[in-house]
């Protein structure tokens, strides 16, 4: 090969790489001007990842489901009937609370590991216990739908449970969905946030302040049955 093919091989190179560089540069900044402005790499939580990755700023659905404060599935059924003890998972005579599972043959190896670990955060200092299912009846259904998103409480039945691969699957993700599963929701719409949380109302996005409302009473009643976990 002659040095000015060589020449000319390595500039072609050196081109897909600049517009590579500056393609992630520019989507990484996309991103940043989006929506964590202020967040380095390692401040930014599971929640800042599932908000980026369910485009909370434009849309409130997912596969045509409906989101409530941007990761929490919801349906007419779900939204009338999870207050107090009906949303919960029933506690087995051993004292723990024992939680069915199914995986996509859609995930990968790698994937199956993450969303384990996800449930080990819960485990380790609880009582829940998720474990694969044999006869259940109701049991979540973990697929790698369009999101990351779950329903709020236990609804009977297959339940989804929706972790994007591999935008999702990341243990931090995985246990944050795991808690609306259990019927927690976020800390913003706890009936005594006020006592311990300041809202920066005017930050909020236009559309949006009805995500940070309380859900008072419901919330009482739940928070009172969520000690029995």
């Amino acid at each position: 090969m002659r040095h000015t093919e060589v020449i000319f091989c390595l500039l072609q190179w050196f081109t897909l790489l600049l517009q590579h560089s500056i393609g992630s540069e520019f989507r990484n900044a996309r991103y940043r001007s989006s929506y964590a402005d202020y967040l380095q790499e390692n401040e930014r939580t599971a929640m800042d990842t599932i908000i980026n990755i369910n485009d909370y700023e434009a849309v409130d659905t997912m596969d045509g489901v409906k989101l409530r404060e941007g990761d929490i599935a919801v349906s007419s059924r779900s939204e009338k009937s999870c207050f107090a003890q009906s949303c919960l998972w029933s506690k087995s005579v051993d004292g723990h609370v024992y939680i069915a599972y199914t995986l996509s043959p859609e995930y990968t190896e790698v994937d199956r590991l993450t969303i384990k670990q996800g449930m080990d955060l819960i485990e380790r200092d609880t009582c829940v216990r998720f474990v694969p299912r044999t006869h259940q009846r109701d049991f979540l259904d973990i697929q790698p739908k369009t999101g990351c998103w779950s329903y709020l409480g236990s609804s009977g039945g297959r339940q989804t449970l929706s972790l994007q691969s591999p935008e999702c699957v990341n243990s931090g993700v995985v246990s944050h969905q795991l808690m609306h599963v259990l019927g927690f929701v976020h800390e913003q719409s706890r009936a005594d946030r006020d006592k311990y949380v300041t809202i920066m109302w005017s930050k909020i996005w236009k559309g949006k302040k009805t995500h940070t409302y309380t859900h008072r009473e419901r919330e009482r009643e739940r928070n009172t049955a969520l000690a029995r976990y």
